[in-house]
């Protein structure tokens, strides 16, 4: 076997991955790996998650982040080839922050700019070719690559590490990512007194932040429910996703939501009525308008070319809040072809093109 295989098997291996080679993980990582973490490894690798619960709330995730078994193949490609170059469990912490907060973990085909893969990496400015980014071994020894030649990286903070790497619009909020990372990290090396827990069946997507009132619960519920349904242009209805007229990665009888579309489909769990049109949306009867700097999970965001609202191209919709007064925190959105519905970092004010205000609807149960 190759170098390349090894890590691939390594990646396959790390506790709560394994998916392919639960049966080795001792071998290819040299041993440590809980009995507890392997058992998390067969129970995500059977179709179920694993869920890290802080032990003091506060923050974007004082509710809890649930990881699918996809997410932990991701996280584990990062630690495996951590582990194979022998760095320091801060690696792992380190490249498990970063993918939180640049694609939660998800192996995205596309993202602001040119940017793809887990870590939003772009080809334009010399991390691969798209090909190599979307491989994710690929993706976290590059990413490594830059890791180690931040000067003191292991005595620096975290989040002023990553952003040295990653060069953001806002390094701070790798921060808020950094005891899951910890905990995950550590719970795929092999430590069982870490607050990562899993359980079989009900697969989904990360969890959302704090619903303020039960209607944005069902709306959010329903958002979690389509992750990874593919982007279809004109799909999506207030039942269910829907082929509208296909597209790049709507091909055939695939069904799925385009921005629009999943705003809609979400909100009529609630019983709220949204027109299939992102601009209609913004100025919809059924909403009020409030600063984008004041933003809570259910609300929706928009995206103009102009600043005004003929220019509105995009609708998304506010998943969890970082508490900091940009309205930052994480979307959920059917963002374009080719790359399915996804949970992605927020930057609030912060990011490009955004209106000024973001639309919360009347409702209060």
């Amino acid at each position: 076997m190759g170098a390349r295989g090894t890590i691939t098997a390594a990646a396959g291996a790390v506790a709560a991955v394994f998916s392919l080679i639960i049966v080795v993980p001792t071998v290819l990582l040299g041993g440590g790996v809980s009995q507890a973490a392997a058992g998390a490894a067969q129970q995500a690798a059977a179709g179920g998650s694993c869920t890290y619960t802080p032990a003091a709330a506060g923050g974007a995730v004082a509710a809890g982040i649930t990881l699918t078994a996809s997410q932990l193949q991701i996280a584990g490609a990062g630690v495996a080839v951590a582990k194979q170059r022998n760095l320091p469990v801060q690696a792992s912490i380190d490249i498990l922050a970063a993918g939180m907060q640049e694609s939660h973990l998800t192996n995205l085909a596309g993202g602001d700019r040119d940017s793809v893969g887990w870590l939003q990496q772009r080809p334009s400015q010399g991390w691969g070719t798209v090909a190599q980014i979307v491989d994710p071994v690929y993706a976290a020894g590059k990413f490594l690559d830059h890791l180690v030649l931040v000067a003191h990286w292991q005595e620096l903070p975290p989040a002023q590490v990553i952003q040295d790497v990653q060069i953001s619009s806002d390094g701070s909020l790798y921060a808020q990512w950094v005891p899951m990372a910890t905990a995950v990290a550590a719970s795929l090396l092999g430590d069982p007194s870490v607050a990562l827990s899993c359980s079989v069946g009900g697969g989904g997507g990360a969890a959302p932040g704090q619903a303020p009132n039960a209607a944005v619960g069902r709306a959010l519920a329903r958002g979690q429910s389509a992750l990874g349904l593919p982007y279809c242009f004109d799909g999506g209805t207030a039942t269910g996703p829907s082929h509208g007229v296909g597209g790049r990665g709507c091909e055939g009888q695939a069904v799925g939501f385009d921005c629009s579309g999943l705003a809609l489909y979400m909100w009529a769990a609630a019983g709220v009525y949204l027109d299939h049109s992102s601009a209609s949306q913004y100025t919809s009867p059924n909403g009020v308008l409030v600063p984008i700097t004041q933003v809570q999970p259910g609300d929706l965001v928009f995206l103009s070319s102009d600043g005004m609202i003929g220019g509105i191209h995009h609708t998304a919709i506010i998943w969890s809040v970082s508490g900091k007064s940009d309205g930052s925190g994480q979307i959920i959105e059917a963002q374009d072809f080719d790359v399915p519905v996804h949970i992605r970092a927020w930057a609030g004010a912060h990011e490009r093109e955004v209106m000024p205000y973001a639309l919360r609807m009347k409702v209060t149960n």
